[in-house]
């Protein structure tokens, strides 16, 4: 039996072996032993604190951002016992222990590995906690990263690095310096974030395509539901969004497994089938990306019809006037690829766009037309192998 979470925290989990921790601030730490079991979540033994966030390193369970004692210690980490989840008194002997993080710049956000090391992310400060072994156990170097911190529900690792979003920026962590990736998109996507509702940020990691997904609540998200995706892809170094509900996104595999033949008799139309037949999702023992639905409580994936995309140039020109003949983005297998020209004279002009123009499947051109001092480029897409550059044809008709 738990509480309401408190307001602006979540749920955070960890898992031991086949047990999993959940904590969210309100409720002591619970515990569910066995996922194959029917039995519920009960309070974890040993008499852990209250925390927001908890993570289970080198042997250690670890809660980060504590209630203990009638009191918050916002700057505060406890870890059990080695091997031993439910035990919690300090000893040299089984290196529980606990740290006050008293120098760090703000509150606790999030722990996450960083390789074989720990990242304890602050509103403003990264502290890295080394495990050293007996009889301390880990050892914290507070402000390892200064005036960089993490917004709560943003942090996740991926192989050696942790991945977040700082208020200015996004980041990965690892365990020696913070690299910025957010370029290009950082402005938009950080100055549509819904401040009063982080709490309801969401990540995973697609190892399977290499792609991190942030489930986020826009401005525009009166009640804090998140309405956008933030996907980083990994080997490409690249980000998309996507403007779809996904009030929580995690992995979850499909259970044992299931050939073509065992589903003729759950879909006996090939159309009802709900995934592509050679999808991950019949394989069993597979990670797949999925998200649940607060109204039906169904769990979807991402595996549905292909969504339109959208990608606006920056502008072109600024000196004279200039006329766009025919525009041929290098795009691979597209399916119904579309373009548009947007053009104005002055700055203080609002952008008009032209008609949509088909790209020619054989000649791989769209003829579309348009004359202005400022010109940009928007491509509309489907399903697509791969875009590696677009093409103008652009005359300069005119300069002062």
């Amino acid at each position: 039996k738990v509480s309401t979470v408190y307001t602006g925290n979540h749920w955070s989990f960890a898992q031991y072996g086949d047990w999993l921790v959940a904590v969210n601030y309100a409720d002591a730490p619970q515990i569910l032993k066995g996922f194959a079991s029917a039995q519920n979540f009960t309070d974890l033994a040993g008499s852990p604190p209250r925390a927001k966030y908890v993570l289970f390193n080198n042997g250690h369970l670890i809660f980060a951002n504590l209630y203990e004692s009638g009191a918050a210690h916002p700057k505060k980490v406890r870890w059990s016992a080695k091997e031993n989840i439910e035990s919690y008194t300090p000893s040299l002997t089984t290196g529980a222990d606990s740290q006050t993080l008293a120098d760090a710049d703000g509150e606790i956000t999030g722990i996450s590995t960083v390789g074989n090391a720990i990242g304890i992310f602050h509103s403003n400060s990264i502290t890295l906690g080394v495990y050293s072994g007996a009889p301390y156990t880990y050892s914290f170097l507070t402000n390892k990263v200064r005036n960089v911190g993490a917004i709560q529900g943003t942090i996740i690792p991926v192989e050696n690095v942790a991945f977040f979003w700082d208020t200015r920026d996004i980041y990965y962590f690892d365990g020696n310096n913070v690299v910025s990736i957010g370029g290009g998109v950082k402005k938009t996507v950080l100055s549509s974030l819904n401040f009063g509702y982080t709490n309801r940020i969401t990540v995973a990691y697609d190892s399977l395509r290499k792609l991190i997904y942030w489930s986020y609540p826009s401005i525009s998200s009166s009640d804090g539901t998140p309405d956008k995706l933030l996907i980083y892809n990994i080997r490409a170094r690249r980000f998309s969004r996507v403007d779809i509900s996904a009030p929580a996104i995690f992995n979850f595999t499909s259970g044992g497994g299931v050939d073509v033949d065992a589903l003729d008799p759950t879909y006996p139309s090939f159309d009802d089938i709900p995934h592509y037949v050679d999808s991950s999702f019949w394989g069993g023992k597979v990670l797949n990306m999925g998200c649940v639905s607060y109204s039906n409580k169904k769990v979807f994936t991402f595996e549905g019809s292909v969504l339109q995309g959208e990608i606006i140039t920056p502008e072109i020109g600024g000196e004279g006037i200039s006329t766009c003949l025919s525009v041929r983005p290098i795009i691979q297998n597209a399916v119904d690829a579309q373009v548009q020209i947007g053009k104005r004279m002055s700055e203080s002009q609002n952008v008009s766009w032209s008609e949509l123009s088909n790209v020619n499947p054989v000649e791989g051109v769209a003829d579309v037309r348009a004359t202005g001092k400022y010109l940009q480029i928007r491509l509309l897409t489907k399903e697509h192998s791969g875009l590696t550059s677009i093409k103008a044809n652009i005359k300069e008709t005119s300069r002062k």
